[in-house]
């Protein structure tokens, strides 16, 4: 009751393969982290400029324009006039 295995060929199991993928997928993917690492250190600081230093100057600008707007309007001039009349009398 034993096998005969004539006509098959031998199994070549080697190791080293399966390690060689092994260890280039770990460094693949440490890569990976370390370059999305830079890359969001990098893009983070942009945002960072963008939102809050951009944002916050528009954002002064714009009050600014609206300041000297609202001191150049018609009602303002009218709202001193009535309160110079008023104190005068």
């Amino acid at each position: 009751m034993g096998f005969d295995l004539t006509g098959y060929e031998s199994d070549n199991m080697d190791m080293k393969p399966l390690a060689l993928y092994t260890i280039t997928g770990i460094l693949a993917l440490i890569v990976l982290i370390v370059a999305i690492y830079f890359y969001m250190f990098f893009m983070s600081e942009k945002y960072t400029q963008e939102l809050f230093l951009e944002r916050d100057t528009a954002r002064t600008v714009n009050y600014k324009k609206q300041e000297a707007e609202y001191l150049r309007s018609h009602q303002l001039k009218a709202g001193i006039k009535e309160a110079i009349n008023y104190y005068n009398e």
